[in-house]
């Protein structure tokens, strides 16, 4: 069984789609100084448990938790094509509408 890796998702504010995943034990100060200087700490979109089974938007899981867990961060940039970014990120927002239903029905 693999752990999760307690983490941190931050939007970067002028490139649409470009997101920094950061290991919340990762000091701030210890991101490579490009990525200090692209994305800003005030910036946080979310907290999560990042594991490989876990479902993201438009990066694979497995990446992800493998980058989070060798270098402490993953950059995630944007697919060049524009309508591929909206048609994942719909069937995302989808998904995650679903599960919500499903679990809210429990109560």
């Amino acid at each position: 069984m693999t752990q999760p890796i307690a983490t941190s998702t931050y939007r970067h504010t002028k490139k649409e789609g470009t997101y920094l995943f950061v290991d919340q034990k990762l000091p701030w100060e210890k991101l490579p100084a490009a990525l200090q200087k692209e994305f800003s700490s005030d910036n946080k979109v979310i907290d999560f448990e990042m594991t490989p089974e876990r479902k993201l938007a438009r990066a694979s899981s497995q990446t992800v938790y493998e980058a989070l867990k060798t270098q402490g961060y993953y950059l995630q940039m944007p697919p060049s094509d524009p309508n591929a970014l909206q048609q994942m990120e719909d069937s995302w927002v989808a998904t995650q509408q679903a599960l919500y239903a499903k679990t809210s029905n429990k109560s």
